[in-house]
């Protein structure tokens, strides 16, 4: 027979602290796809695409140049340069010019082949970093059937995954009365992961809060560092105190209207269950997975 699982967050006796140690890290079977770029970026992560006209990463075409000119398409500047010059007859003036070296040989006479508006630059496909943010809910019905152990070794095996893209990866947990950043953005994989070892599960489920910090978070760390695609995964059963429902609606939906890659990892088990992570994720116009699916291979599609 199923265990049942927890009841919604309302009880006035919540579960005490427990710490899990994480499952087993595994290696990903493919990589984090690419989340959509809200902006031209210049940055060298390995993950998502953009394009970029400086040098470095594989040549996608020529464009007239709108900044600083610092990697010439040689051949698109002197088809340009060509097609004007085939469009402008010659003047007396350059007619009455002595014959050349290179007229000689059958070129024509050009003093200025090329000029400013014939130069072309090459737009080159960019690889630049994610900033992956859990938000973990670490209360105390993430202990049920220690789902946690699972939770912990698939997020080290994504900032694993993620360290080796150059991404940037930060870890919120709510419980009890409030939220924390455990980790703010980082490359450090030892820092992520011994803090996600000593993660203690237990109390309540301060939803909201996990939210709000998470958005605070994500916008302020991308007005340092605009180049970044932000992923916001939520790994959550959806139960909160019946008073805070309409609060987290909320900020959800605030949230949606932001345009964030986001994932929804439900937690709720059992023979009974409300929907309440999966109706969340509507609200954050999220991707939606349940955790008893939970394969690597599985988040790696959905983030």
């Amino acid at each position: 027979m199923s265990e049942p699982d927890t009841p919604p967050d309302d009880t006035d006796q919540p579960a005490p602290d427990q710490v899990f140690t994480p499952g087993k890290p595994f290696a990903l079977k493919q990589p984090l796809p690419s989340a959509p770029s809200r902006r031209p970026q210049t940055g060298r992560g390995r993950r998502s695409q953009a394009t970029a006209t400086h040098q470095g990463g594989p040549f996608l075409r020529a464009a007239i140049p709108t900044g600083p000119i610092c990697d010439i398409a040689l051949a698109a500047t002197l088809r340009a340069a060509a097609l004007r010059l085939a469009q402008t007859p010659p003047s007396l003036s350059s007619l009455a010019q002595p014959a050349s070296a290179d007229s000689q040989l059958g070129f024509p006479n050009l003093q200025s082949p090329i000029s400013p508006p014939d130069l072309r630059v090459k737009v080159r496909r960019m690889r630049t970093g994610n900033l992956i943010l859990f938000v973990v809910d670490a209360s105390g019905s993430m202990g049920a059937r220690k789902r946690m152990i699972a939770v912990k070794g698939a997020m080290l095996s994504l900032l694993l995954d993620a360290y080796q893209k150059r991404d940037r990866v930060g870890l919120i947990t709510f419980r009890g009365q409030n939220a924390q950043l455990l980790v703010p953005p980082t490359n450090s994989v030892e820092l992520a992961e011994r803090q996600l070892r000593q993660l203690p599960t237990g109390g309540r489920t301060p939803l909201p809060a996990g939210l709000q910090l998470a958005d605070q978070v994500l916008t302020n760390h991308l007005k340092r560092d605009s180049a970044l695609t932000p992923l916001l995964v939520l790994i959550t059963d959806g139960r909160v105190a019946s008073s805070l429902s309409g609060h987290l609606q909320q900020i959800a939906t605030g949230l949606a209207q932001k345009k964030m890659a986001a994932l929804v990892l439900d937690s709720e088990q059992g023979f009974v269950r409300l929907g309440l992570a999966r109706q969340l994720a509507q609200w954050l116009g999220a991707h939606y997975l349940l955790l008893d699916e939970l394969q690597t291979e599985s988040i790696v599609r959905q983030v």
